[in-house]
């Protein structure tokens, strides 16, 4: 038995264990609530990826409009130009132009989505694994602050 002013002390195996638990769960606690940050900025870093996806793809969208726009005009101006009507073969080759125009758009939009929900996913995926690890290291305080208090009360004989 150790004395500390005028009180016993009853310093057992199960005191040093109860506080080497409260040591490795207050750190455990202080290590979760690091990575939950860090996931945490993952998870906004995503975010801001989705909008970046959405941008990219409005101006990939508006460029290919351009593109297709131009090439329509050039081929009515060769059409014109060769004194033919937009009827018939002419008709044929600007209604192509267009419907290539739109499967072009249409498989620009469809691949910014997927980019986009992919973000998402990860985004959410993130979040949730820094809700988990804050959830962990909140565990691991109140974890560390019982055994303490168990070490505490081993000393004084409870």
């Amino acid at each position: 038995m150790v004395s500390l002013f005028g009180q016993d002390l009853n310093i057992t195996q199960g005191t040093f264990s109860d506080v080497g638990g409260a040591i490795n769960d207050l750190f455990s606690g202080i290590g979760k609530e690091a990575q939950a940050s860090g996931l945490s900025q993952a998870a906004n870093l995503e975010e801001q990826n989705v909008q970046l996806a959405k941008e990219s793809g409005a101006l990939q969208e508006t460029m290919a409009q351009r593109k297709i726009e131009m090439g329509i005009g050039t081929e009515e101006a060769g059409v014109a130009g060769a004194g033919f009507s937009s009827g018939g073969s002419a008709g044929d080759l600007l209604r192509a132009s267009q419907e290539q125009a739109a499967l072009t758009k249409g498989v620009i939009g469809v691949q910014t989505q997927i980019n986009v929900t992919g973000y998402e996913a990860q985004a959410a995926a993130y979040t949730s694994e820094a809700n988990a690890a804050s959830s962990g290291g909140i565990a691991s305080f109140f974890g560390s602050a019982l055994k303490g208090v168990g070490a505490v009360a081993s000393l004084f004989g409870f």
